[in-house]
């Protein structure tokens, strides 16, 4: 899902076209996208996949943020991940890179609400209380997911609850998994790295 991800934000404004495209195809021909048209071509023993369901993606560039300072979030987050992820394997050293890395998520304070409680100053003051470029960073996120809602035509929304945290993956043994976020209206991934 992250390497697909990546890919449609190198391809930009093509994504749009080809979304675009898959739901002009859905609406000329709603019954190929059927059950009842899998399930016949099921039968004959070859599978056929359809896109039910196209995600409209968007793309966007942040430019509210140096390069430096994104550098910067990028060592802050590996700094905090590794002091974390040293501790943790101190008492359970079995743990593999994508468990540490669930373990950090639940350390983590993600609603922005929360995130100047004494509880999450404590945890990560040098993120949530003294780094500017996260303040940058999440006023970013705010006006990209304005952005996608007014453009997919959920309309302007003054309010926008944010949920943010920092995932680190190293190597082959670190990637996303297959996941959702079912209690979110739009999802996104900034990568610093």
């Amino acid at each position: 899902a992250s390497r697909q991800l990546a890919r449609w934000a190198e391809q930009g404004p093509s994504v749009r076209e080809a979304h675009r495209r898959a739901w002009e195809k859905v609406a000329r021909q709603p019954e190929a996208f059927s059950i009842r048209a899998w399930d016949a071509q099921n039968q004959t023993g070859r599978g056929a996949v359809h896109q039910l369901f196209p995600t409209v993606v968007i793309t966007k560039t942040v430019q509210e943020i140096s390069a430096e300072g994104i550098q910067l979030l990028a060592a802050e987050a590996l700094r905090k991940y590794n002091s974390f992820a040293l501790l943790v394997r101190k008492t359970s050293p079995e743990l593999r890179d994508s468990q540490v890395n669930d373990a950090f998520f639940g350390y983590q304070v993600t609603r922005e609400a929360d995130q100047s409680t004494p509880v999450a100053l404590e945890r990560w003051p040098e993120l949530y209380r003294d780094s500017n470029h996260f303040r940058v960073l999440k006023d970013a996120v705010r006006s990209g997911c304005q952005e996608y809602l007014t453009q997919t035509g959920a309309g302007h929304h003054s309010e926008v609850d944010i949920a943010i945290w920092a995932s680190v993956f190293s190597g082959a043994a670190g990637q996303m998994t297959f996941h959702d976020h079912p209690l979110a209206t739009v999802s996104g991934a900034f990568y610093a790295q």
